[in-house]
């Protein structure tokens, strides 16, 4: 039996705002982690400040397999509050989840989040009397409004949804 595909990932918490020294102590234990951050643009003390926060703070991803790996150690790691747990034993994120942050995460480590519908994008309406009819973004506003094109009837036709009444086609 491969032991790679065993490996899934796991949840555990961190004290609060320990997330980084969770991290730099599971590296020293040779675990591999992935605490997934994100750039964000704070006010404090009336100034703008650039920061890199914890995406999910409190949490951290570590990848074992618990049948061979001394996983009730990570519950004595500094900075990690528990392995997230069902009864005696560590429950596994779904799978896909942790694999999606990862192919999202940037040159600079920080996680990017692109959104599929931007101009020129196919979309399919999901609601409404046009609901399953094909459209192309034109525009978005700041209301969450997506300015479409249609093809109806052989016809162009522009139409304003709502952003959440629309999936990328």
């Amino acid at each position: 039996m491969n032991a790679e595909l065993d490996m899934r990932w796991f949840a555990a918490t961190t004290l609060p705002r320990q997330e980084l020294v969770a991290a730099e102590n599971l590296k020293a234990q040779s675990f591999e982690f992935l605490l997934p951050r994100l750039r964000v643009t704070k006010r404090h003390a009336r100034r703008v400040v650039e920061a890199i926060d914890p995406l999910f703070p409190g949490y951290i991803f570590i990848r074992m397999d618990p049948a061979v790996t001394a996983w009730r150690s990570i519950n004595g790691t500094r900075g990690v509050g528990h392995l997230v747990m069902s009864g005696d034993r560590p429950v596994p994120a779904r799978p896909g989840i942790v694999e999606t942050i990862l192919e999202s995460i940037g040159p600079d480590g920080t996680v990017k989040f692109t959104d599929p519908i931007q101009p020129g994008a196919r979309v399919r309406l999901l609601a409404g009397p046009f609901a399953d009819v094909l459209g192309e973004v034109v525009s978005l506003d700041a209301r969450g409004r997506v300015n479409l094109l249609l093809s109806l009837f052989g016809m162009s036709v522009y139409a304003e949804v709502k952003r959440s009444n629309l999936v990328a086609a």
